[in-house]
């Protein structure tokens, strides 16, 4: 797991196991406890969730550490939707003063 630095973008990508990759797609994702974050042409600020799935969490601060996010996928045929296991933003540690 990589770690993102305060400002930047951290990217959050839902992992679909191969055998069913090219029958799901992401749907949402979930900060929780129940803030859903759905697809957008322009993103909405702090959240944009790409058509690839790729969640983009832009101008990281640090309580962003603190919540869970889990993907949502819709299988094509079924229509079923399975929600992942819980992910949290790795921040860096703040600068050491000097």
């Amino acid at each position: 797991m990589l770690a993102a630095s305060r400002g930047c973008t951290a990217i959050l990508r839902c992992v679909v196991p191969n055998f069913v990759k090219e029958l799901v797609r992401v749907v949402s994702w979930v900060q929780e406890p129940a803030f859903y974050i759905y697809p957008s042409l322009q993103g909405d600020g702090k959240y944009h969730l790409l058509p690839t799935g790729e969640l983009l969490v832009h101008n990281l601060e640090y309580n962003d550490r603190y919540p869970s996010y889990r993907c949502r996928t819709m299988h094509k045929l079924t229509r079923q939707v399975v929600t992942s296991s819980a992910a949290k933003i790795r921040m860096n540690a703040p600068p050491q003063a000097a």
